[in-house]
């Protein structure tokens, strides 16, 4: 072998392509992650889970629970949400 060069035979195209091919996953990885909101969890935000909206209902049975409302405040806002 005259100096001391590299022989890559069939695989020529590996140092040329490989930073390519790595650069395409990161933005394919950052992609996905931040095109989904960023790192969620399932019970964030409702208490239901599952991602499903709180109804007008539910929040005002967990502001009662919570000691928010009197009585009469929970029942007339219930009679108004019906």
């Amino acid at each position: 072998m005259p100096g001391n060069t590299i022989s890559w035979g069939p695989f020529w195209f590996f140092p040329m392509f490989m930073p390519v091919f790595i650069l395409i996953v990161v933005i394919l990885c950052l992609y996905f992650f931040f095109s989904r909101g960023g790192c969620r969890f399932p019970l964030a935000g409702s208490d239901k889970g599952g991602g499903e909206p709180e109804s007008a209902l539910d929040i005002l049975k967990r502001r009662y629970a919570k000691g928010e409302l009197t009585r009469e405040e929970f029942m007339q806002m219930k009679q108004d949400i019906s």
